[in-house]
């Protein structure tokens, strides 16, 4: 490989050099590209999907003193919440706090994807990662920003990054074990993946095994559960905040039963049989492959390359680990049945691996070139390539029909002050439907548990909101495509209605 010759330094493989320069065009990139393709881009009046407007509820309620799952209900994790709980006391009305927390990951993320591949080349040229950036940020996985899963992305792609180069320095050293320090590192992102999404564990899983077998291989069976247990501290320092949390506030129960139990036994899709199980959940994981050109052919270009490259650019310990991590991902991923379309987006962590024969070919271009163009071309060129990213995000963004439109041009927000109009702090019940942003664009904390109804076959759901109505627990309800029924909720009466995209809503108030 022409590009790791002998002038190519240590330091420049592992990322040094220019760290600032390298995190400032990540974050550039990452707040240009996430402008467009992500509603919690302040050029957008609100971020309706309703994942995001579950997280961003349950986070303000957690910043407002509610104890999550006990006082109210979702099914993700609670350092999810919390990290929107830091959005909402930036804005709390808005997804602005979303939007700079999603920055910073994604930046993060292609910064991951940068040190990864000066793991195997001293150049980089920046565009690469802007290229992958535009691609991912664009894809239907994508959806319209603020997943869990695009949240985990730089957990997941900076311990992909360790491996590689943790692997890479055993190989070229006489070394018996890992570094440690590392390794429990990699445990508290393995812990933090935890307590957003746990079912993305199956990456930290194939990264711990791999370690631990090619420890017992050279160091032996003490040194291979030394490196286990240094992981496993690491994912308990991740954990013991959470334990506390819930723990204080007599919520281990609630924590365990919504968080765990209803999410491995109540939201897994049921099958007639194990080999009919397995075949949903292959189907379902090449179906969002297909559905996600534009980072599954760089994730299939650099699987096959790590397969068939020569051992002397990757070894076998690193194929091992490529592979057993992105298997034990997809098992993690697709194991219950299910299949969204924002579950692929996980996967975009292995793209920078397509990038790895392109740097090849580049750099045996570049040791024909005698004269290397000026730093002046070169950043011209960068950054000409980077506004055509940018032109390309807002072209292929999944949704940028909204794009520099003010709040009133949404139903929540026009909702949002008839509601105040009655009541200057007004309660309020999503009825019947998932979270459709009206909790954010008034900034109500909700006084129901069963704020909204999740996808998951829970009928307690559905009667508590019931009784709700009944009680006249709330001053306002909405509904989403279907009137309330005011005979079996006689105490409320209909207030206004409005659309948004092909939804029609409802709302009604407390009569008085």
């Amino acid at each position: 490989m022409e590009a790791t010759k002998e002038h190519e330094t240590k330091k420049d493989r592992d990322g040094a050099g220019k760290p600032l320069v390298e995190w400032i065009f990540c974050l550039v990139v990452s707040a240009a590209l996430l402008a467009v393709c992500s509603r919690s881009s302040p050029f957008y009046p609100i971020n309706y999907w309703v994942d995001a407007n579950c997280f961003f509820t349950v986070g303000k309620s957690m910043m407002n003193g509610l104890v999550t799952y006990r006082d109210i209900y979702e099914q993700k994790g609670p350092l999810l919440y919390f990290l929107h709980g830091l959005a909402y006391l930036i804005s709390n009305d808005g997804f602005l706090g979303v939007y700079l927390i999603e920055t910073l990951a994604f930046a993060s993320f292609l910064l991951s994807m940068v040190r990864i591949m000066k793991l195997y080349t001293a150049r980089v040229p920046y565009l690469l990662p802007a290229v992958l950036g535009a691609l991912i940020a664009t894809s239907n996985s994508f959806v319209v920003g603020d997943s869990a899963e695009e949240i985990c992305l730089p957990f997941i792609s900076w311990s992909l990054y360790y491996m590689l180069k943790l692997l890479r320095e055993t190989k070229s050293s006489e070394n018996t074990g890992f570094s440690l320090p590392v390794v429990m590192l990699n445990g508290i992102l393995a812990g933090c993946v935890l307590w957003i999404k746990f079912n993305l564990l199956g990456f930290h899983l194939g990264w711990i095994i791999v370690l631990c077998i090619l420890t017992l291989r050279k160091g032996g069976l003490i040194q291979a559960l030394k490196t286990g247990t240094v992981f496993l501290l690491g994912m308990l320092a991740a954990t013991l905040p959470w334990i506390t949390y819930f723990g204080i506030h007599y919520a281990l129960g609630d924590l365990w039963m919504a968080y765990f139990h209803n999410n491995i036994f109540l939201y897994s899709v049921p099958s007639a049989s194990v080999l009919a199980g397995l075949k949903n959940s292959i189907s379902n994981f090449l179906v969002g492959l297909y559905h996600n050109p534009g980072h599954t052919l760089p994730v299939a270009v650099g699987m096959l390359w790590t397969l068939f490259c020569p051992r002397k650019y990757l070894s076998v310990s690193a194929k091992a680990g490529i592979y057993a991590t992105f298997a034990l991902l997809a098992a993690g991923v697709y194991v219950g049945g299910r299949a969204y379309a924002y579950y692929a987006l996980i996967f975009s962590a292995y793209a920078v691996l397509g990038c790895l024969p392109v740097l090849r070919l580049i750099g045996a271009a570049a040791s024909r070139i005698k004269h290397s163009p000026a730093r002046a071309t070169r950043t011209l060129l960068s950054v000409m390539g980077l506004v055509l990213c940018i032109v390309f995000a807002y072209r292929n963004a999944n949704d940028t029909f909204q794009f520099g439109t003010g709040k009133s041009a949404t139903v929540q927000y026009r909702f949002s002050e008839i509601m105040h109009q009655f009541d200057d702090n007004p309660t309020l019940l999503n009825y019947g439907f998932l979270d459709g942003g009206f909790y954010t664009a008034a900034n109500i904390v909700p006084n129901c548990k069963y704020f909204c109804i999740l996808n998951i076959p829970l009928q307690e759901m559905w009667d508590s909101q019931d009784e709700y109505l009944r009680s006249g627990k709330v001053e306002f309800v909405v509904t989403r495509d279907k009137v309330l029924d005011t005979n079996q909720f006689e105490k409320y009466e209909f207030v206004s209605s409005d659309s948004f995209y092909s939804s029609s809503y409802f709302l009604y108030r407390l009569s008085t």
